[in-house]
């Protein structure tokens, strides 16, 4: 019997076992040893389990097993534990028994000295640590312990040991401070702030010095009681107020990136009111040298600014003059921003009109550069109109709409309209009116009035679709113009033979193709049967039945 030491809760134990035949020498056993494990005189083992095999290569009927001491698997503090161990070596039973014990003889002694501490308790009195750190763990309860003075000193918590994670909310408060100590801080008449956030007073007034972060003009308005009014009124923003009124303010930005002034409106009224006179303007902007006069940004869904015209009258909610070479409004579109959105109102009130004054001004004029148009309509849902040109009223030769190519610039076209990728917008739908015309165009000297070119595949250059009882296209004066739609350059495109008849309401290129094959491809006939043969003469196309009376002769219908 071996005794194996006195060991603690949670060590792991390992344990080893040699068979032997009767005359002394080494024997595997006729199966792996059990073991059971005894605690003190209980007659039930509390772990049972099966050694392995340790170096069986190289040694023989050498056996060992490893077992946890822990609580959970029955372990306890001051008790004995037997190991027994059996095995059948050589067709004999055989026996061996380990002893080990599980208690606190460490922490038996009155005093101890460590080189570790932790997880330390005490049963009876005070555990008192002469040197080292201390660390509490996850048990923070301090009742029935205090410092004695000077029990922190200077140095005694390194840099950023404490910090605002270290500490818990409200851990501590106004009960951890007396007002004497507060009142060491706050006592002394005068106190320079380096820093003045939120400063306020439960008795006098609080003066503020000119120098350091204080501007010298806040001594002149402290002193100024109709300039202090005026501010307080401004920031105030009193309903019952009086208007406050400023005979000249100038705002200058002093080179850093944030504005002069920002004025930020409120959940929903106006941060700023402006109002004209009789004649003059409520507010005048001059840009200098490069610098806009305003710039304008708007928020992620709100408008850097909304203008409204009147609510009667005839004023305009924006009035911009040109001056020079200057726009009177130049506008930039972003990324995928519009330089500009502008949308008609909901009944009869355009999103933008323009109106041309004397004989060669334009009243809208579109340049575009590049791959941009100058000018770009888009209609909305249904029936939406995109733009809309109105010529002058019984006015001659003055058109809703002029859009001219650049000259001498091969492929710059004056406009370009383009339908809808889905659904089927037209790019453009013209209705006459009365007698007028949806469309009317004159060609040039070489000029075409109208030139249609289809598209690579199905789109045709023009499709003119006849109502009930007018005509799709009417040619007057002449004969009908080169046309080409869907049928492409009859002069140019070329077309397959085909495979089979074509049925009766096949299109007109078929048929045409069915009768020169007809007059071209090789044809046998028997008594019975008429058979159109293919280009290469390599198969039949389609066959036609003959019969004869005597009488009368038939040829049947083709491919039936």
């Amino acid at each position: 019997m071996a005794h194996l030491g006195s060991r603690k809760i949670d060590d792991t134990l390992t344990f080893y076992v040699q068979s032997l035949k009767a005359d002394g020498t080494v024997y595997d056993a006729a199966s792996a040893p059990s073991y059971g494990v005894y605690e003190d005189e209980t007659g039930t083992a509390i772990a049972t389990g099966s050694m392995a095999l340790l170096d069986d290569a190289g040694t023989i009927g050498f056996y060992s097993e490893q077992i946890t001491l822990s609580t959970a698997n029955g372990y306890e503090n001051g008790k004995d534990y037997c190991i027994r161990i059996t095995a059948t070596v050589d067709s004999i039973a055989t026996a061996m028994l380990h002893t080990f014990s599980v208690d606190q003889s460490v922490w038996s002694e009155t005093t101890r000295t460590l080189s570790a501490a932790t997880n330390i308790t005490s049963t009876g009195g005070t555990i008192t640590v002469a040197t080292g750190a201390v660390t509490v763990g996850t048990n923070n309860d301090k009742t029935g312990y205090s410092l004695t003075t000077g029990g922190i000193g200077v140095g005694a918590f390194a840099s950023g040991a404490i910090t605002a994670d270290a500490i818990a909310t409200d851990a501590i408060g106004s009960a951890e401070f007396s007002q004497a100590a507060a009142d060491k801080v706050w006592s002394t008449a005068a106190r320079t702030v380096t820093a003045a956030t939120n400063i306020t007073s439960t008795g006098a007034a609080v003066p503020i010095t000119a120098g350091g972060l204080v501007s010298a003009d806040v001594t002149a308005i402290s002193t100024d009681t109709t300039a202090a009014d005026n501010i307080e009124a401004i920031f105030k923003n009193s309903p019952t107020g009086a208007a406050v009124k400023f005979t000249k303010v100038t705002i200058a930005g002093n080179g850093e990136a944030a504005g002069a002034l920002e004025i930020t409106n409120g959940a929903s009224g106006a941060a700023v009111q402006i109002t004209g006179g009789a004649s003059a303007e409520a507010v005048k902007l001059l840009g200098n040298g490069a610098g806009a006069g305003m710039t304008i940004t708007g928020g992620a869904t709100g408008s850097g600014l909304v203008i409204a015209a009147g609510t009667s009258g005839s004023g305009h909610g924006l009035d911009t003059t040109g001056n020079g070479t200057g726009a009177g409004w130049k506008s930039t579109g972003g990324a995928t921003g519009h330089g500009c959105n502008l949308k008609g109102g909901a009944t009869s009130g355009y999103g933008f009109a323009a109106e041309a004054q004397g004989s060669n001004s334009d009243g809208f004029k579109a340049k575009g550069a590049g791959t941009g148009a100058g000018f770009k309509a888009e209609g909305g849902g249904s029936g939406g109109v995109g733009f809309h040109g109105l010529g002058t009223t019984g006015a001659s030769g003055n058109p809703g709409i002029k859009a001219e190519g650049s000259p001498g610039v091969a492929g710059g076209h004056g406009m370009v309209v383009v339908a809808g990728a889905a659904s089927n917008g037209d790019g453009i739908s013209v209705a006459g009116n009365g007698t007028g015309s949806g469309v009317a165009t004159t060609g040039g000297a070489t000029g075409h009035g109208v030139l249609a070119t289809g598209g690579g595949t199905s789109g045709d250059g023009i499709k003119a679709v006849a109502p009930i009882s007018g005509a799709g296209v009417e040619a007057i004066g002449g004969s009908l113009p080169d046309f080409k739609g869907s049928l492409g350059a009859i002069d140019t495109d070329t077309f397959a033979e085909l495979g089979a008849v074509p049925a009766a309401t096949s299109t007109l290129k078929d048929k045409l193709v069915w009768l020169f094959m007809l007059a071209r491809n090789r044809i046998t006939q028997t008594d019975s049967t008429q058979t159109l043969r293919n280009d290469a003469n390599s198969g039949d196309v389609s066959t036609a039945a003959l019969s004869d009376d005597a009488t009368t002769f038939v040829r049947g219908e083709w491919g039936v």
